[in-house]
C-alpha cells in the first residue's frame, strides 16, 4: 500500500457500523476516497451470513431480525436491500414445557393451567393500560400473587438463563439488560413489536455489499488491526503517519495495548449441526434455561420461510450457542460479543475515551469501540448520525 496516504478516510471494521458510515460519506461527496479494513475473512462483522452446503441460509454470528420504528432507518436500508417480513417468535422451554417468550398470557395459560385466569387478571388490575411490565416489577409486588408468579419466572427462565449469559448473579447486573425480555400482558406472542421486522431477502452479507459498492471504497480483508498504531498522539497505518480521518470500530482497549486493563466481554461459541430430519422445533429459536451451559438453539431453515423450498426438504441446520468469557487467545470463546457494564468496566471505559481525545483524527464508531450494546437498527442510525 504505498499509496495509503490518498485515501480521505480510514475505516476499522466492516461490520453495520462501518459500512453504513461509508456509504453516508460516499453518498455525500461521490469523489470521497475511502479504505476499509476488516480483521476477519468476510465482511458483514457479527451479521455475516452464508448459505450452507444444503443451500439453507445461516447466520454465522446467532440469528438476525432487523426490527425499528425508526423511518430515517427504514428509508435507508430499503435501498440496499429487498426486506423480507419476519415476525419472530421464539419459544422457551420450562419443566418439559415450550412457552412463548417473552412471557405472555399463552404462557401462563400453558404453565398455570389450574391459576392461569387468577393471575392473568390480578397482572391486568395491577398494570392497568401497560402493555408490558418487567421482572423486577412482578417481584417487589406487594401482591402474593403477581410477586409468587414473577419469582417462578425469574426463578425458572432468568436467573440460570443469566447467569450462562453473563457469567454472574442476575441481580448485579445492570437492569437494563434485564429489561431486553418483558412480560407481555396480553397474547400477543411476538418477540419484538416494532413496525418493521425484516430480514433481507438475499441475506446481510449482500446488503453489506450492497452498501459498499463504490469504485472509491477499497476493502482490505483479513487485515492486522495491530497495523493501526498510536505513537506520541499520532495515528501511523502501515508505520506511515496518516493525518485524515480513521474510524475505529475494534476493541478500543486493544488499540491503546490495554494500557488501564482489558474490559470485559461476554462471548458465544456456536456450533452448527445438520440434521436429516424436515423439522427440528416448533419455531426458529427456542431458549433452555435449565440446560448447563447451552441458552438457545436456531432453526435456520424458519427464518425467511426458508422451510418452503423443496429442494431442502427432510434436512434442516441448526445452531447452538454456548456463552462464555471473551478472550483474544480462546479457541471458543475468541469473539467479544456483549460488554458487561460494571461500574468498574465503564470507569476503565472513560480512561481509554479521555486518552482518545488526544488524537484528533481518531473517531469511534460501533459496539466494541464504543463500549455499548447495539441493536442494528441503532447501529445503522448511529453511523447515518456521525459527525466528526
Amino acid at each position: 500500500m504505498e499509496n495509503i496516504d490518498n485515501f480521505d478516510y480510514y475505516i476499522f471494521g466492516c461490520g453495520i457500523s462501518g459500512a453504513t458510515l461509508a456509504r453516508k460519506l460516499i453518498n455525500q461527496n461521490k469523489d470521497l476516497k475511502i479504505l476499509i479494513f476488516e480483521k476477519r475473512e468476510h465482511i458483514g462483522g457479527n451479521v455475516y451470513d452464508f448459505k450452507d452446503r444444503y443451500g439453507i441460509m445461516v447466520h454465522k454470528y446467532g440469528p438476525h431480525i432487523f426490527h425499528t420504528n425508526d423511518d430515517i432507518v427504514i428509508n435507508f436500508i430499503k435501498n440496499y436491500a429487498n426486506w423480507k417480513q419476519f415476525r419472530h417468535k421464539v419459544n422457551v422451554k420450562v419443566k418439559d414445557i415450550e412457552v412463548p417468550l417473552p412471557i405472555n398470557f399463552k404462557s401462563i395459560d400453558l404453565l398455570f393451567p389450574e391459576e392461569a385466569n387468577e393471575i392473568k387478571e390480578k397482572l391486568k388490575k395491577e398494570f392497568k393500560n401497560e402493555e408490558k411490565t418487567f421482572i423486577f416489577d412482578l417481584i417487589s409486588s406487594e401482591n402474593s400473587i403477581t410477586k409468587k408468579f414473577g419469582e417462578f419466572i425469574y426463578k425458572n427462565i432468568f436467573e440460570n438463563y443469566s447467569k450462562k449469559m453473563w457469567g454472574q448473579d442476575p441481580t448485579k447486573l445492570d437492569k437494563n439488560i434485564l429489561k431486553r425480555i418483558p412480560i407481555i400482558l396480553s397474547y400477543d406472542d411476538g418477540y419484538f413489536t416494532d413496525k418493521f421486522q425484516a430480514i433481507p431477502e438475499k441475506g446481510y452479507t449482500q446488503y453489506i455489499k450492497k452498501l459498499i459498492d463504490d469504485k472509491n471504497i477499497k476493502i482490505i480483508l483479513n487485515s492486522n488491526f495491530n497495523d493501526l498504531k498510536i505513537i506520541n498522539n499520532k495515528t501511523y497505518i502501515y508505520d506511515q503517519e496518516i493525518t485524515k480521518p480513521i474510524i475505529y470500530t475494534g476493541l478500543i482497549d486493544k488499540l491503546f495495548n490495554y494500557k488501564f486493563g482489558k474490559l470485559n466481554y461476554r462471548s458465544i461459541n456456536f456450533k452448527f449441526e445438520n440434521l436429516k430430519i424436515d423439522s427440528f422445533q416448533n419455531r426458529s429459536v427456542t431458549n433452555y434455561p435449565a440446560d448447563l451451559k447451552m441458552t438457545r438453539i436456531t432453526e435456520y431453515k424458519k427464518l425467511l420461510k426458508q422451510e418452503n423450498n423443496k429442494e431442502i426438504k427432510g434436512i434442516t441446520t441448526i445452531g447452538k450457542e454456548y456463552p462464555g468469557q471473551y478472550s483474544e487467545d480462546s479457541k471458543e470463546f475468541n469473539i467479544p460479543c456483549y460488554p458487561i457494564y460494571t461500574k468498574n468496566e465503564l470507569e476503565n471505559y472513560s480512561n481509554y475515551l479521555n486518552e482518545s481525545k488526544k488524537i484528533k483524527n481518531l473517531f469511534f464508531l460501533g459496539r466494541l469501540s464504543e463500549y455499548k450494546y447495539k441493536q442494528m437498527w441503532q447501529a445503522t442510525k448511529d453511523a447515518l448520525e456521525f459527525k466528526f
